[in-house]
């Protein structure tokens, strides 16, 4: 059962039990601070031991398939990729996002994954990549928790893109805005990623990065700042 704790307006906490300890992570807000890469060194470091007691694995975000497995805390610092999949306890692994999907993935067995999903990396098959590496570590059941993001209404696209994207996940990831043009819903396509990538349980906490001015949103504000999915698991809980 997943549990998601709303009480801290820092950010969203969801714990997820599995036979290995506890699963815990953050959707940071505005009020954590900026997460994106711009960022001067200390403030972000600061940002990162405010939002977790362990050290993490990030990366350059390139819009791609990438994923790295973590087996020691803060391994792969600074790589080019979109996603981690950690495998040890103690150490956390971050992504992150301004309207692009963060999705945590959790196997039963403890071993969890972060991911960045914007469009271009959703088709590459970002999802699909980071599921391929957990179920050749483990059997056991999944669960995926979606995170804020941007929503169809909000997410205005290209026809030629559109079609690219329909034609991969189907004809349920294509939309309407709320002022009546072509979108794009991503959670859909998420949604479609992780069904056929065998992901037994599917947790979206249905918020768009649009409409909440708790978070950033660079296709509706501007905003250069970042929110982060940052991950990790505790076998002590």
């Amino acid at each position: 059962m997943v549990e998601i704790d709303h009480s801290d307006s820092r950010w969203i906490e969801c714990r997820v039990p599995t036979t290995c300890g506890v699963v815990t992570a953050r959707f940071t807000t505005r009020n954590a601070g900026d997460f994106s890469a711009n960022q001067p060194v200390d403030e972000l470091a600061n940002n990162r031991r405010d939002a977790c007691p362990h050290g993490v694995s990030w990366l350059h975000q390139v819009h791609s398939a990438v994923a790295f497995v973590v087996r020691q805390p803060t391994q792969h610092q600074g790589r080019q990729g979109d996603s981690l999949v950690c495998t040890i306890a103690n150490a956390a692994a971050a992504v992150q996002t301004a309207d692009c999907v963060p999705v945590l993935l959790v196997a039963d067995d403890g071993i969890f994954g972060v991911v960045h999903a914007g469009w271009r990396g959703a088709l590459a098959g970002v999802v699909d990549t980071s599921m391929a590496i957990m179920r050749s570590a483990t059997m056991r059941p999944f669960t995926a928790i979606i995170g804020p993001c941007i929503h169809a209404r909000q997410y205005e696209f290209g026809d030629g893109d559109l079609r690219r994207m329909v034609d991969s996940f189907g004809s349920e990831v294509e939309s309407t805005t709320a002022w009546g043009s072509p979108s794009l819903d991503m959670v859909a396509v998420v949604r479609r990623a992780l069904a056929r990538s065998g992901v037994d349980m599917v947790v979206d906490l249905d918020i768009c990065t649009g409409e909440d001015m708790r978070f950033f949103s660079f296709r509706c504000r501007a905003d250069a700042a970042r929110q982060a999915l940052i991950a990790w698991r505790s076998d002590d809980e």
